[in-house]
């Protein structure tokens, strides 16, 4: 559990680095910390600079980046800066870097041809006798699937004492997901940094102890107990499929669902539950939609992961995924569609400033990554005016990304249990500990 947790709002980079200096008497050196700081056009360049120089001065042992505004349907609040900060204890927290690399950007629609076609055109390929051996496919499966191996700063970690690692991450953090598997009783939880091209000159703004990165992943292990609890908000979602089994699937693509086409099954209950949708899967501009893995608890189906249909064809049948791997053959899913109004945005931040977080009743720290809507311009705010009020969240990490949250269960090794990532915009995925009962 984090020893001290909290979320600063205000439009006054002064009054931020004035809060900030008040929590310093409460922080050790060596404590490690884990902040994010959102990209805020309207600030002075000094104004940001002095801002994370005191955010990566808090201790010896910090990590952090710059994350997306925060989701507010409120003008009045759409130009609040948001600075979140979470310390934990040195004895059983280590902070790491990564720069285990990712998944390259996928060939959308290319069903047939997977490979690139200059790369095709490049040289003539000359047969060999060796090609025409049969494989080892013993020593193939043996193998199993591969496993990146852990960054060196977490490799003297014992696997099984992790609980939870918390890290921030360019857009291709599929590696550092392969190799965290290597802790099965932890929590994974990790928030895909800004781009920040016009404000540092790099992709991404990730920080390790005062140093500055562009790419990779940097974050923190937790090995002390108990886990966190994990849980989604998943608001906006409507289910327009009855619960349905995988019946094939290769890679990220569903082949068949209940045996039959999966297009044309998604389509038909999209188009019978009268969503507005065109006739065509692959024209996407206002409705996003998912396919959930169901879990059974007690008598209720939850849904235990999410995946984004990046795209799909009544003719050919197969759905894509935006992921590695699609849930495998008899896992039961249900297609959710997603529609976002040009006049209706999310609202993350509003569901945070409730009486019930701004003045908690029991002691508890949450860490929430929350998910911004792709190109969300926030409501105009009346920038002129001065306020150095700050909006406090005890108790509360909250930061947000329009890249999504990727999320990974304990336990979650297996091919049909793997990291997934969270991009429904408005959603959020939130670690909690409570205090135990002789200090609340």
């Amino acid at each position: 559990m984090a020893s001290l947790t909290r979320t600063f709002l205000s439009r006054s980079a002064p009054a931020l680095i004035s809060r900030l200096n008040a929590i310093r008497a409460s922080i050790s050196s060596s404590d490690p910390i884990i902040w994010t700081l959102t990209v805020a056009p309207h600030l002075e360049q000094a104004q940001h600079t002095e801002l994370l120089s005191s955010l990566t001065s808090l201790s010896n042992n910090t990590v952090g980046c710059l994350s997306n505004v925060i989701p507010t349907a409120d003008s009045a609040r759409s130009d609040l800066i948001s600075c979140s900060i979470a310390a934990f204890d040195a004895e059983t927290t280590t902070i790491f870097r990564s720069e285990i690399s990712g998944r390259q950007a996928p060939q959308v629609g290319r069903w047939h041809a997977f490979r690139n076609r200059d790369a095709e055109q490049a040289d003539q390929y000359v047969p060999k006798d060796e090609d025409f051996m049969d494989p080892d496919w013993k020593n193939i499966l043996m193998r199993g699937p591969r496993q990146e191996a852990l960054p060196p700063d977490l490799q003297a970690i014992n696997p099984e004492s992790a609980s939870a690692v918390i890290y921030l991450s360019d857009n291709a953090p599929e590696g550092l997901t392969r190799a965290l598997q290597r802790f099965p009783r932890a929590t994974k939880v990790g928030l895909i940094a800004a781009a920040t091209p016009f404000q540092s000159g790099r992709p991404f703004t990730l920080f390790r102890k005062g140093s500055l990165f562009g790419g990779g992943a940097v974050g923190l292990c937790l090995t002390s107990r108990p886990t966190p609890q994990l849980s989604a908000e998943l608001p906006g979602l409507n289910t327009v499929t009855e619960p349905l089994q995988v019946t094939s699937a290769e890679g990220n693509l569903i082949h068949s669902l209940n045996g039959t086409n999966p297009s044309r099954l998604l389509l038909s209950a999209i188009q019978k539950a009268g969503t507005g949708a065109t006739t065509e899967l692959s024209r996407l501009e206002e409705d996003d939609y998912y396919l959930g893995v169901l879990h059974k608890k007690g008598t209720e189906a939850q849904i235990e992961r999410l995946y984004q249909i990046t795209s799909g064809d009544p003719s050919r049948g197969s759905l894509a995924l935006d992921s590695d791997t699609a849930p495998g053959e008899g896992a039961t899913v249900q297609a959710s569609v997603f529609h976002l109004s040009t006049h209706t945005q999310p609202d993350v931040l509003s569901r945070y400033l409730r009486p019930s977080t701004l003045h908690p009743s029991d002691k508890h720290c949450t860490i929430t990554f929350a998910v911004a809507p792709a190109f969300w311009v926030p409501p105009a705010a009346d920038t002129a005016r001065e306020d150095e009020s700050v909006t406090e969240l005890p108790g509360t990490f909250l930061a947000a990304s329009e890249y999504g949250v990727v999320v990974d269960r304990p336990n979650d090794v297996t091919a049909q249990a793997q990291a997934w990532k969270c991009s429904v915009p408005g959603g959020s995925v939130s670690l909690r500990w409570d205090a135990p009962p002789q200090t609340r």
